[in-house]
């Protein structure tokens, strides 16, 4: 992707929308993301996820990576504590490669960019076991999406 590795910092941490995440996405980063969004074809998106100021015309706006899904009590003092313990130098993230998350029932396809990163990953499962939360995700797969497609559409890989 171009920016192998940055720095996750808590200063960035957001609670919204249910979820934790970063928006700590290098500048550099995000310009790529807006222009893999800017070359997709519109008959390949897929609207009806749309929500204001997150989601536009299948295009993500609000570029972050989701750190845990679902949470059912916003206790910011509890996973501020969390984050000061385990990852108080901060986070390095690893860009990978565009991969999608198929949704046939609601006939969806979501194009992101897979990252990697052993502690991010670590403080999904801590924060999973010590909040109250609704994911039932078996398997934490850190990733910024870049759209949401028609099912089964796929961007090229140029």
């Amino acid at each position: 992707m171009g920016l192998k590795n940055f720095l996750l910092e808590e200063e960035q941490i957001v609670f919204e929308n249910c979820t934790i995440q970063t928006q700590d996405i290098p500048s550099q980063l995000i310009s790529k993301i807006r222009h893999i969004q800017s070359l997709i074809p519109e008959d390949y998106l897929y609207d009806k996820e749309d929500e204001r100021d997150w989601i536009e015309n299948g295009i993500q706006k609000l570029i972050h990576i989701t750190v845990l899904y679902g949470i059912e009590e916003r206790d910011e003092e509890i996973i501020r504590k969390l984050y000061h313990e385990n990852l108080k130098d901060g986070c390095y993230i690893d860009t990978d490669s565009l991969i999608y998350f198929d949704n046939k029932e609601k006939g969806f396809s979501v194009v992101v960019i897979k990252c990697k990163s052993n502690e991010l990953t670590k403080f999904h499962e801590l924060l999973k076991s010590s909040v109250m939360n609704k994911d039932e995700h078996p398997e934490f797969i850190p990733h910024i999406t870049i759209a949401y497609l028609k099912y089964g559409k796929r961007l090229d890989d140029e």
